[in-house]
C-alpha cells in the first residue's frame, strides 16, 4: 500500500513539473526576451515594457480612463463628462472629465505610463 501512495505522489509531482519545464523552454526560445537578456544582462522579471511605456499618448490614456470609469459610474455618467482631456505631468497622465452644467466635481483618473494610479 505505501508503494502505491509513493508512486501516485511521483506521478503527480512529474505532472506538476512538466508545465514548468515547457514554460521555461518557451522562454528560452523567445527571441525578443533573449535580446533583452543580452542587452540588459539579466532576465526581465516584470516582462516587456515598451520604451515609450504602455500609455504613450493622451488618446491611449483617455481610452484606459473611460474603460476604468464605466464600471464605476456607468456609461451615461461617463458620456455626460465627454470630452475627456489628458495632460502629461512628468510620467503620469491626468485624465479629467468635462463639466457641462454639472454641480460638483468631474471624474479624474491618474495613469502612469505603466499602470493606473488612482481614480476619483
Amino acid at each position: 500500500m505505501p508503494r502505491k501512495i509513493v508512486f501516485q505522489f511521483l506521478i503527480l509531482a512529474i505532472i506538476g513539473i512538466l508545465p514548468t519545464l515547457r514554460i521555461t523552454n518557451s522562454y528560452a526560445n523567445n527571441s525578443l526576451k533573449q535580446q533583452m537578456v543580452k542587452e540588459n544582462g539579466k532576465v526581465p522579471k516584470d516582462g516587456y515594457v515598451p520604451q515609450r511605456g504602455f500609455v504613450p499618448d493622451g488618446g491611449t490614456a483617455i481610452a484606459i480612463a473611460i474603460a476604468v470609469l464605466i464600471p464605476i459610474y456607468g456609461q451615461s455618467v461617463v458620456d455626460d463628462e465627454m470630452p475627456f482631456t489628458a495632460t502629461l505631468v512628468q510620467d503620469t497622465w491626468v485624465v479629467v472629465g468635462n463639466i457641462k452644467g454639472m454641480v460638483g466635481g468631474v471624474a479624474e483618473v491618474d495613469i502612469s505610463k505603466k499602470m493606473v494610479l488612482s481614480c476619483v
